[in-house]
């Protein structure tokens, strides 16, 4: 006979119950906060750039610079949103299966590269173990260089991705005591629309998975529920299999 394929499972909690929103709630964000509001300054931009009147490549310039500093705030919305609710999920799970206060401030306040041992604690899981951990733990890198500027942070996204600094078209004119400015400096970060939406979609991806952990958590499950799993299983194993 042979043995049943062992699924990923854990404690289920009401914090489980809550979260299973929060892949969509993320989505809703970028879909109709963030994309319509890119969207329409781009297209003030194409229209400053038709135009003939000259004040109007004035206008053009002031609205990319606005872009790009929307972008900026978006992306630390973006991590905003996702830290508070990953936040409030463990603090639930701490609660409602500890019942231990330290711990529950633990989940509060500790710093992001502590939360991967933390949330194994909790859930017997680590963080790293679901398949958008490497995006979010860029959308964490970004958004500590949006706030704080140069640090370990810039150094390390810097490193990862290099992508987000292009490189500088050269002058015209070489200039023969011009000075090499370093690159990877904050004032130079290009973070773009497709890049929050790669880190809207791996939040989603996160909490698709834990919702699949609780629907294999589950002690009885409707004929339904084992229906969606049969589709959900297979994204669990190619990740264990990477």
């Amino acid at each position: 006979m042979m043995a049943r394929e062992a699924y990923p499972t854990w404690t289920n909690t009401y914090a489980d119950v809550v979260s299973s929103s929060h892949g969509r709630t993320t989505a809703e964000f970028f879909n109709s906060v963030v994309c319509p509001a890119i969207r329409k300054l781009q297209q003030h931009v194409e229209t400053y750039k038709a135009s003939s009147d000259p004040i109007d490549a004035f206008r053009q310039s002031d609205t990319e610079d606005l872009i790009v500093e929307s972008l900026k705030a978006f992306g630390l919305s973006l991590h905003s949103l996702w830290e508070r609710h990953l936040r409030l999920f463990m603090a639930g799970v701490a609660r409602e299966v500890f019942d231990d206060v330290d711990l529950i401030k633990k989940c509060q306040t500790q710093r992001w590269d502590q939360l991967d041992g933390l949330f194994e604690h909790l859930r017997g899981h680590k963080l790293r173990d679901f398949r958008a951990f490497d995006d979010l733990d860029t959308l964490q890198l970004l958004a500590n260089v949006c706030r704080h500027g140069d640090g370990p942070s810039l150094k390390r996204l810097s490193e990862k991705c290099p992508e987000l600094w292009p490189e500088p078209n050269p002058p015209m004119v070489p200039m023969i005591d011009e000075v090499k400015l370093d690159r990877f400096r904050v004032d130079n970060l290009c973070i773009t629309l497709e890049l929050l939406e790669r880190l809207s979609e791996a939040i989603q991806s996160f909490w698709n998975q834990t919702h699949y952990i609780y629907l294999e958590s589950l002690e009885r499950k409707h004929e339904n529920v084992l229906k969606e799993l049969e589709k959900m299983r297979p994204i669990w194993n190619e990740l264990n299999q990477n």
